[in-house]
């Protein structure tokens, strides 16, 4: 559905797009529980690397609002690809389990020990968090677009343009009632080997069914194994007093999916260059590092 127009008040001023998302960082803030069914998918150049998310999610505030308690379930599709690969994850704040359909294995743990590759893009770190759109802003091309219905809700849209020479922007879709984020559309321009001009490319989170008062117990944020499945215990890592591992001690073995559906671990990369950087298709500040790593890249590219 378009963007419908935007309202005018009657001394022909049109809404403030800073005041919309002040209010959306007073929504956050308040927020303590939610519900809803998530996507996530690619357009253009992002299709070729970014795979496609359905989850629905349950997650709960802790004292630490950017590590929420979670419950997700869903399915992931690696680019060009046409079989699911379902998932199962959740994560109490101190144990956490996650459910491997593929490898019919069960794993449980320490809540540092068991990660959701699939946990960030369906629970973009908006939500339960106060100021959370304070970067957004203090960007300098802030627009108001008009009023656009997001499965089923009236939402108000604000966008931000980061580099008007190559279209780069965030757009956010705010339920014009509550103030909460219902959908995110991230267009980036990316620079292809070989070819002269960037290629732009979007990735859209969305959501439906949204519900901030969602039925929660003591068992929403646990799984059980099921029948048949192995069962595995992970336990995290020593860490330093501040939390991290200290410089010079050997990195705890790790397992990720490429956007492919393949394996990869760390200890099969033993003897190489081995570069992990964490971003969010919401992040304008990850987009602006991105020169720096391709500088890192072209550096040891060949290690």
């Amino acid at each position: 559905m378009g963007l419908g127009a935007a309202p005018v008040f009657a001394d022909g001023s049109k809404p403030d797009p800073r005041a919309i998302l002040e209010r959306a960082n007073g929504a956050a803030a308040a927020l303590n529980a939610m519900s809803y069914e998530a996507k996530i998918y690619a357009e253009g150049v992002m299709a070729r690397t970014v795979p496609t998310i359905s989850a629905k999610v349950i997650a709960e505030r802790t004292p630490i609002a950017t590590r929420p308690k979670v419950w997700l379930e869903g399915e992931r599709i690696p680019p060009g690809g046409s079989s699911p690969i379902k998932f199962k994850y959740a994560n109490n704040g101190k144990e956490a389990f996650s459910i491997d359909h593929e490898k019919k294995r069960f794993a449980s743990g320490n809540a540092s020990s068991i990660k959701s590759a699939e946990m960030s893009a369906v629970i973009p770190p908006k939500y339960f968090v106060e100021s959370a759109y304070q970067g957004e802003m203090g960007m300098q091309n802030v627009t108001y677009e008009g009023v656009e219905n997001v499965n089923g809700v009236d939402c108000d849209v604000v966008k931000i343009l980061y580099d008007p020479s190559t279209g780069r922007a965030m757009t956010f879709w705010f339920g014009a009632k509550d103030s909460l984020l219902r959908k995110i559309e991230n267009v980036m321009a990316v620079r292809i080997p070989g070819k002269t001009e960037p290629e732009t490319g979007r990735i859209v989170f969305e959501t439906a069914r949204f519900d901030a008062q969602p039925k929660i117990d003591d068992a929403t944020f646990a799984l059980v194994a099921p029948e048949g499945y192995t069962t595995e215990k992970l336990e995290a890592p020593a860490l330093a007093p501040d939390g991290l591992l200290a410089a010079g001690k050997p990195a705890p073995n790790w397992e990720l999916k490429t956007p492919d559906g393949k394996t990869v671990q760390l200890k099969d990369l033993r003897g190489k260059v081995v570069l992990m950087d964490f971003w969010a298709s919401w992040c304008g500040p990850c987009k602006m590092v991105m020169p720096h790593l391709q500088k890192i890249h072209e550096k040891f590219k060949d290690k």
